[in-house]
């Protein structure tokens, strides 16, 4: 199901981008703009975009370390307070969500 509702967003982007790029092209075509300038912009502006979608990376795979890092601390913690006979609960941390493993720290896949 999700597929579906996905691939249907997809398409409606899609179509919404290729309007949008119709849009642009007709009124760069009737402002008489050289296509060189043009072709400088867009490489400008993909080259933005893809800046910007690598510091996006970067920032997902440092949520995802510090994230996994603040759960591994819990667990270190609490087993810690349970070895000392206190119940872990009695603090009421709580572990984050994430797609991150259990496995040992140093090993976050993003």
């Amino acid at each position: 199901y999700k597929n579906i509702v996905l691939d249907t967003r997809l398409q409606e982007l899609q179509d919404h981008f290729e309007r949008k790029e119709a849009q642009l092209s007709e009124v760069l075509h009737k402002a008489e703009i050289d296509p060189r300038y043009i072709q400088e912009i867009t490489k400008q502006i993909q080259e933005s975009i893809e800046t910007k979608n690598t510091i996006l990376k970067n920032l997902k795979y440092s949520l995802a370390h510090a994230t996994k890092a603040y759960n591994d601390a819990i667990r270190v913690y609490e087993a810690k307070l349970v070895e000392f006979g206190i119940p872990a609960e009695e603090l009421g941390f709580q572990p984050l969500d994430t797609k991150t493993s259990t496995m040992p720290a140093g090993l976050v896949a993003a």
